[in-house]
């Protein structure tokens, strides 16, 4: 018995230290390794995002807000007409910014008519929609209007 009450005790003395060393001392931290290259990680990034699909849905949208433009202009042609851009726009008007009252007489004197003209004091600007003459396309308006306020028409 006493045999193995020293096998016992000599046993208990070899794990002992081990056991309490373990709870004593706070465990360090596994950190990740960095990677050897920039290039890897901004490749596992890149390959993570849709970057691709997301460029297509953008120039999809594009697309289609354009295709809806032209078909609005198709079919309310006498409300609706395309600038320069293919942007939509009020058939037959054109808008000139802070104009002073003597190119809005100038203007008017080459067969524009004023719809509305306000001035906003505080910004200390102004903007004038005008109906362009008859027959005139909302960028053949804006051409003759630059070279009115130009001084070339």
């Amino acid at each position: 018995m006493k045999g193995s009450t020293f096998l016992r005790c000599v046993a208990l003395a070899l794990v002992l230290p081990t056991a309490a060393s373990a709870q004593l001392l706070p465990p360090v931290p596994q950190l990740p390794q960095p990677p050897n290259r920039v290039g890897e990680a901004v490749g596992g990034i890149r390959g993570a995002l849709p970057l691709d699909a997301a460029s297509a849905d953008a120039w999809q949208l594009v697309r289609q807000s354009v295709e809806r433009a032209h078909d609005l202009a198709r079919r309310f042609p006498d409300r609706i007409e395309l600038d320069r851009d293919d942007n939509p726009v009020r058939a037959g008007e054109v808008t000139l910014a802070d104009p002073d009252p003597a190119v809005l007489e100038l203007v008017q004197r080459a067969g524009f008519s004023v719809i509305e003209s306000e001035r906003y004091e505080d910004l200390g600007i102004g903007f004038a929609r005008l109906r362009a003459p008859a027959g005139l396309s909302a960028v053949e308006a804006t051409r003759r209007l630059g070279r009115i306020v130009g001084g070339t028409g």
